[in-house]
């Protein structure tokens, strides 16, 4: 890249193409790859396909690539039957961290010991074969007496129980009830919640529709008195703790399915004894996972959230002290995205967000920029084929100090852990041959990116009227640049390379699109037109976005703008248009993930964009 460029912290490109009906520069964009190689061409425009790749994970995201980041799956355990769930503690005081796991139809809770400290060798434990229905692990030091203890509620029985790791092998358990009538509880956490330096318990009751908190009244974590936090809130089923408001308490939060809302309740005096609640934000269709986190390094525990059903993972900007507000931030879709943790996985000082979905068979995580956190998310797929995939959880497993995932297989039983590697140094892609409909006047060739020190995105490109034979690449492209002397007019048929390279193991960039322009010479030949909504540009979009068409016959037209909670944000109607391909600005919209709806007398169609700010 230039000087100016490569000594930048962060390097966004943003060309803003002013383009309307009566511009004479016609132009070709490409923002999605995830429809794969193959595609050599000609085509008429670029789709979400190409031609080929090398070290490019263009699948993880229907927007942009990046470097295909290398990942090791490693098995802990490939017959637990009925798993649901699995997180990582040193259960046995080695120094190493251990898998602890719940089986939901055996009843057993057992964890598995990191033999040899490097997560390739595992001996399996019973911690308990008879408890019925158990549901979320968690782990923590409940009796103070230094060695890390097992919680895990039992739906069926309507338990809340805590394992008493004895003398910190993990080979001696004492069983304790902290309620023995909770209704169905999912999740239970702990927290310091009246600050009296014994930790207290936190739960969820999902047909109970309430959240409670139990005092650990002398610190033996045998002597309990229950709380209410909240005592009607609809079908929560997770429930997670954070100083939301910086007033050195520990808040609650949590998530209402049937409400479709996430709220945080504030521990107003410290004491547990008076609550507020307060709402962080309003999802679409069934909120479920919820997780505290500092997403944009402002000191303020923000909060991330997935929607199953709207297939959404979700993050809220916490404004800070004194009066707590919320900006909703849409980082992408995962169809029945579930469980959510966070971690720094390419430790880069932000943190990343790991998912998991059920219905998607799938185990995801985006990667948080360091320079503008929470903004730019690069997706990363670890596996889409993973059976019923649950229980997302981040920790360094193998003892190298770099976050691993840890995630369970429900339908195929198994329990494994993925050591992240590292990019690909290098990773090229080359597109379909674009064929343009008249004799062209080659222009611009711009791009959007997002590059951090040590990486880089450059281009060569080439054009001919022969695309069986297209000749030479083009010298190296490390910036936008008009195209005189780069590639010859009047030629038809055009192609780039897209060239990715990164010097760090765990940072890579990310291209999100391309444009090319020109200016016809001749008259265009294809007359058959058919209603087609092309792709919206920019996307993602900083100003209005634009919209684009093709109607066959003189038709009213209008778009219906939708922000991702189904919740209609604007109308255009742009009244009688007539045939041919038309071009109109939509308005300016807040950060966020929107879908455009345009409709004819005749037909309708559908686009995702995105808006960042």
């Amino acid at each position: 890249m230039s000087g100016s460029i490569a000594r930048a912290t962060y390097v966004l490109i943003i060309i803003s193409l002013v383009l309307s009906s009566q511009a004479s520069a016609n132009y070709a964009y490409q923002f999605c790859w995830s429809g794969g190689d193959g595609v050599s061409g000609p085509v008429s425009f670029w789709d979400d396909s190409f031609f080929s790749c090398s070290n490019i994970d263009y699948y993880s995201s229907p927007v942009g690539i990046t470097l295909y980041l290398q990942t090791i799956e490693h098995a802990i355990d490939t017959s637990f039957i009925g798993v649901i769930h699995a997180v990582s503690s040193d259960i046995d005081s080695d120094g190493d961290n251990d898998i602890i796991g719940s089986s939901l139809d055996l009843g057993t809770i057992c964890w598995w010991e990191n033999q040899n400290g490097s997560g390739t060798s595992w001996i399996k434990h019973t911690v308990v074969d008879d408890y019925e229905s158990p549901r979320l692990i968690h782990c923590a030091d409940i009796n103070d007496d230094g060695y890390l203890d097992i919680l895990c509620p039992s739906y069926s029985l309507q338990l809340i129980t805590w394992w008493e790791n004895v003398d910190g092998t993990g080979t001696d358990w004492i069983r304790h009830t902290i309620d023995t009538w909770y209704s169905s509880p999912d999740c239970i956490t702990s927290g310091y919640i009246n600050d009296d330096e014994y930790l207290d318990v936190i739960g969820e009751s999902c047909f109970g529709d309430k959240i409670t908190w139990w005092e650990n009244y002398d610190g033996t974590g045998i002597n309990w008195i229950e709380h209410t936090i909240e005592e009607y809130y609809e079908r929560p089923r997770f429930v997670c703790t954070g100083d939301i408001n910086n007033d050195g308490y520990i808040d609650v939060i949590s998530a209402s399915t049937w409400m479709r809302v996430f709220s945080w309740w504030n521990n107003v005096d410290g004491t547990g004894s008076s609550w507020l609640i307060d709402t962080v934000g309003v999802s679409s269709d069934k909120p479920v996972g919820v997780h505290s986190e500092d997403i944009n390094n402002d000191g303020y525990l923000d909060i991330i959230g997935t929607d199953v059903n709207a297939g959404l993972v979700m993050w809220w900007e916490n404004s800070g002290t004194p009066h707590v507000s919320w900006a909703a931030h849409g980082i992408d879709e995962l169809d029945g995205a579930r469980y959510i943790h966070s971690g720094d996985i390419t430790g880069n000082g932000s943190m990343d967000i790991l998912v998991t979905s059920t219905d998607a068979n799938t185990v995801k995580w985006w990667e948080n920029s360091d320079t503008s956190p929470g903004v730019i998310w690069i997706p990363h797929t670890v596996d889409s084929d993973y059976a019923g995939a649950r229980g997302a959880y981040l920790d360094d497993i193998n003892g190298d100090g770099n976050m691993d995932i840890l995630a369970v297989a429900r339908e195929t039983e198994e329990i494994s852990w993925w050591d992240v590697i590292s990019y690909s140094s290098v990773g090229t892609l080359e597109s379909s041959i674009l064929e343009v409909s008249e004799l062209p006047d080659w222009q611009s060739f711009e791009w959007i990116s997002s590059e951090t020190p040590g990486t880089s995105i450059v281009f060569q490109l080439r054009s001919s009227n022969d695309p069986v034979n297209m000749g030479p690449w083009s010298d190296t492209l490390y910036s936008p640049c008009g195209l005189e002397g780069i590639i010859s007019d009047s030629t038809a048929y055009f192609q780039y390379k897209a060239i990715l390279s990164t010097i760090h193991s765990l940072s890579g960039p990310n291209l999100v699109s391309v444009t090319v322009t020109w200016d016809p010479l001749g008259i265009p030949v294809n007359d058959s037109l058919y209603f087609e909504l092309l792709p919206i540009v920019p996307n993602p979009a900083r100003l209005c976005p634009l919209l684009r068409f093709t109607i066959p016959a003189t038709s009213l037209v209008e778009a219906m703008v939708y922000d991702c909670s189904g919740k209609l944000i604007d109308l255009k109607c742009f009244g009688l248009m007539e045939s041919g391909y038309h071009e109109c600005l939509l308005g300016e919209y807040l950060p966020g993930v929107y879908f455009c709806r345009l409709n004819t007398d005749r037909a309708s169609e559908s686009r995702k964009f995105i808006v960042i700010d």
